[in-house]
């Protein structure tokens, strides 16, 4: 997944994409970070990007696709 290269195997932002940029890739194992985030605004980050940070936009995944990352997100942070 495409996902690993910036926040990690594991999800702790600690990907070797993520080394170079300025604003570091989201924690998800981090419960307090997450607790917070909507899975609508997750599906919003993925599908058109989080502005002011490395984080791309994957508008050519489908909708259902999109959701499924949503869910596999929320698992990092239990």
């Amino acid at each position: 997944m495409a996902c690993e290269l910036c926040h990690g195997k594991k999800g702790d932002g600690k990907g070797p994409g993520g080394a170079g940029v300025t604003s570091k890739p989201r924690n998800f194992t981090c419960t307090e970070t997450m607790k917070d985030l909507p899975d609508g605004q997750r599906f919003g980050i993925i599908k058109k990007d989080s502005p002011g940070t490395a984080m791309p936009s994957f508008m050519n995944l489908k909708e259902m696709e999109i959701w499924q990352r949503v869910l596999y997100l929320r698992e990092f942070a239990k």
